[in-house]
């Protein structure tokens, strides 16, 4: 088997998904949890960066998340917590991982 190297610039993980769902998964200060890939709550933001309608970017303690989809629309917006629309297609961590 030839072994392939992988180069890992800035990118954390990367889901993508189209019927399942992801619980709820934990890495460093936020956490987000996906429903039916119809809506995400993102517990731990800063500030919205960029709003698209298939792209929204939120700027995090140690980097952003990009979140990719179609009619993404912010829903709400509470206190840390952004609750966000739509067809979710993937989520992106750029920047710092906070892996323990």
């Amino acid at each position: 088997m030839k072994k392939v190297k992988h180069k890992i610039l800035k990118r954390c993980f990367v889901f993508d998904f189209f019927n399942g769902f992801f619980d709820e998964i934990k890495k460093g200060a936020f956490r987000y949890q996906v429903s039916s890939g119809r809506q995400i709550v993102v517990e731990g933001y800063k500030t919205v960066l960029r709003i698209e309608c298939d792209n929204i970017v939120l700027k995090l303690g140690s980097g952003e998340l990009e979140i990719l989809g179609e009619d993404l629309k912010v829903k709400e917006i509470g206190i840390n917590t952004i609750i966000i629309d739509g067809r979710i297609k993937s989520i992106n961590q750029v920047g710092i991982c906070n892996e323990k």
